[in-house]
């Protein structure tokens, strides 16, 4: 919960709702379009969450979550629209570079726990990267 606003995810899609904490009135919802990878995933649940960057620029405070196909992505948090600087138009292919001969559309990797975010740098299973810099 940050600044009144309860965010998480539900459903085995994981979608990220914003609630206020006060009316309990969905504010924006954020389902992600897993398309072909879904048949891939390891883990089909709500998972635990999502992480929450707050920005040192008003207005530009963030939601980040890994979806059940392993991909890092990054919302506004008073919209819950894709954030077009992070990754490619807001998401991260957590899969990519993994090594191992690791199929990016395949392999059965995935994580139901949110990222951690220390010092503007998003640290999760496999990964990390700066909030500023994340490709």
């Amino acid at each position: 919960m940050a600044n009144g606003i309860l965010y998480t995810t539900a459903g085995s899609s994981r979608t990220v709702a914003a609630i206020d904490a006060m009316t309990g009135e969905t504010l924006w919802t954020f389902r992600f379009d897993e398309k072909e990878r879904l048949a891939y995933v390891p883990r089909q649940n709500s998972g635990r969450g999502v992480a929450y960057w707050t920005s040192s620029v008003k207005g530009k405070d963030r939601v980040i979550y890994i979806t059940p196909s392993f991909q890092l992505i990054s919302l506004d948090a008073q919209t819950g629209q894709l954030i077009p600087e992070f990754g490619d138009h807001g998401v991260v292919n957590l899969k990519k570079g993994l090594g191992l001969g690791a199929d990016p559309l395949t392999s059965t990797i995935g994580s139901t726990s949110p990222p951690i975010i220390v010092n503007d740098v998003i640290i999760g299973c496999k990964f990390s990267c700066r909030l500023s810099t994340c490709f």
